[in-house]
């Protein structure tokens, strides 16, 4: 659990524990003033407390409520702080297993022009773009490296050539990350000739000098390219974290399936876009 979790229960405990000695405090006064009323009565009214006391004792002011208007603002006070308590239990549990993202990177699988709008075009592709740019932005903000892993192939040499037909083809516009995702200098950029980003590239001996423990999958496609880059990152000792508002594939079944497969073989939780920022 983070610092600022365990600061957030201590505070609820401390406010919780104040508000009940409160309320039994102002309870009982309550009865002390008036020991003989009832839950009906309310009857101790501001106008019957003599002047002197109005000035002095601030008990018999608060005095003149009802019994029944203390149990409703008590109650109510306890919803809120069992709601209170849900939420930071929430995001407590929800993010047991973001421990793991130490010294993170975000690798960005073949998010180029051929695989969004060329000659692999994807619809799928082309809604992921906001996400992934909003979470590549932020990392860069957060010192987080960012690693493009592109195909870059040879035409006429490569064997995935075979089955996709041409594309990403080394020196052409559709090898170029998309503009949408802004290449900046700072990032790191793997070419790569097989669908891991690690099989025959540098990019282990990148991480491993740039000091990464964690690398963050995003890009296409989550049951292919992600699924092969991601299973030698574990096979090389690296955890991994699926950003899922980040990666897509060609239908609903092949993204869900993908992730379910990282899940299952590699222990690679999915997170959203704004849990992956929380905990850069």
């Amino acid at each position: 659990m983070s610092r600022r979790r365990t600061a957030a229960r201590v505070a609820f405990f401390a406010v919780g524990a104040l508000t009940i000695a409160a309320a039994v405090y102002i309870m009982v006064r309550r009865i002390g003033l008036n020991p003989e009323l009832d839950f009906g009565a309310g009857a101790y009214y501001y106008a019957d407390i003599p002047e002197y006391e109005k000035v002095l004792d601030w008990d018999s002011y608060q005095a003149r409520l009802p019994y029944w208007v203390y149990v409703v603002l008590f109650l109510a006070w306890g919803a809120f702080m069992y709601w209170l308590w849900k939420r930071i239990d929430q995001h407590s549990n929800s993010s047991v297993n973001m421990n793991k993202l130490n010294h993170p990177a975000i690798l960005v699988v073949d998010m180029l022009n051929d695989f969004v709008t060329g000659s692999l075009a994807c619809d799928r592709g082309k809604a992921i773009v906001p996400a992934t740019a909003r979470l590549l932005d932020a990392a860069r903000e957060k010192g987080v490296p960012v690693i493009f892993c592109n195909d870059c192939h040879l035409p006429g040499i490569d064997r995935e050539l075979a089955l996709w037909g041409d594309h990403a083809i080394k020196g052409t516009p559709g090898a170029e990350v998309i503009p949408e995702l802004k290449l900046s200098d700072k990032d790191y950029v793997v070419p790569k000739r097989r669908y891991s980003g690690f099989f025959q590239t540098d990019l282990d001996i990148l991480l491993k000098e740039l000091g990464v423990k964690t690398v963050i999958i995003t890009g296409l496609h989550t049951h292919m390219c992600c699924r092969h880059t991601s299973a030698d990152a574990y096979m090389l000792g690296y955890d991994v974290v699926v950003a899922k508002e980040a990666t897509n594939a060609f239908t609903e079944e092949d993204y869900q399936g993908g992730l379910a497969y990282l899940k299952t073989c590699y222990g690679a939780d999915a997170y959203s876009n704004d849990e992956l920022i929380a905990a850069f």
